[in-house]
């Protein structure tokens, strides 16, 4: 049940983050951002347990999840910015 509801709640941020996002958006960022969703929350949950926050089965908060995404979404821009900057393009 612990697992449905990371997954759950993973997809809630991911979706929750792509509609405060303006403008004209690709239809791959969707999953990418549902899968930054699923992965962030998994990562806060994991997080949390490790620190002690929750218990062994238990189910990170949404704020845990948030917290998951954001780092996932900084290390990949942070590791693919320097060959974009390399290569020329356009860094948002």
């Amino acid at each position: 049940m612990s697992t449905f509801l990371i997954v759950f709640l993973g997809v809630s941020v991911g979706l929750a983050a792509r509609l405060l996002i303006p403008g004209k958006q690709q239809p791959w960022d969707w999953f990418a951002s549902i899968g930054f969703g699923v992965l962030g929350a998994a990562l806060g949950t994991g997080l949390g347990w490790a620190i002690g926050l929750y218990h062994e089965g238990e189910t990170g908060s949404l704020f845990a999840a948030m917290f998951g995404a954001v780092l996932l979404v900084f290390a990949f821009f942070s590791a693919t910015l320097h060959r974009r900057w390399r290569e020329g393009r356009e860094i948002r």
